[in-house]
């Protein structure tokens, strides 16, 4: 394998991670007798520091290879329709979750903390557009329609069981 494409390795480890880590709630709600999913959730941390590591080395040691660190690139960077913009924005993302993916961050961050952890959500259509655009292909878009359509089955039978908690623990208050 050489150099460019093992650096590209790196990326398609990232998104698989991400993957992985976004997927394995809305999976573990919706199938809720799968441990397999259950013990993924537990190491999702885990998993999104080493998102973090192979995003980096993806990103950095490509743009060196590539020879794109350069103030004559940066409307490469700029540009929407480019898959560097897209690219760059998901590193941020994976920057920012990757620096505070550690119990400091939650000790000093507090509730801020949770709010910053919602950036997975752009960071990963982030992701998809970048690989779409580099690969020139459809499917990251399926995969975003797939989480978009499980996260709605997830939200909705989330409410269905609470739902159910509330309405139990009304009987059980006017059987009394």
């Amino acid at each position: 394998i050489d150099s460019y494409n093992l650096l590209s390795e790196f990326g398609k480890y990232a998104l698989i991670l991400v993957l992985v880590i976004l997927f394995a709630k809305p999976i573990s709600v919706i199938f809720n007798k799968l441990e397999i999913f259950r013990i993924i959730m537990s190491y999702r941390r885990e998993m999104g520091v080493l998102a973090f590591w192979f995003a980096m080395f993806h990103a950095i040691l490509l743009m060196f290879y590539l020879k794109l660190i350069s103030i004559e690139n940066l409307p490469l960077i700029t540009n929407p329709k480019g898959y560097l913009f897209w690219g760059f924005l998901a590193l941020i993302g994976m920057f920012l979750l990757g620096i505070t993916s550690n119990t400091l961050s939650q000790i000093k961050l507090k509730q801020k903390w949770k709010k910053l952890q919602y950036l997975a959500y752009p960071t990963l259509v982030f992701i998809l557009i970048h690989k779409a655009i580099v690969k020139n292909e459809f499917e990251p878009y399926i995969i975003l329609s797939i989480y978009i359509i499980i996260k709605i089955i997830e939200n909705y039978l989330i409410k269905k069981r609470l739902n159910s908690i509330s309405t139990n623990n009304s009987q059980n208050l006017n059987s009394n």
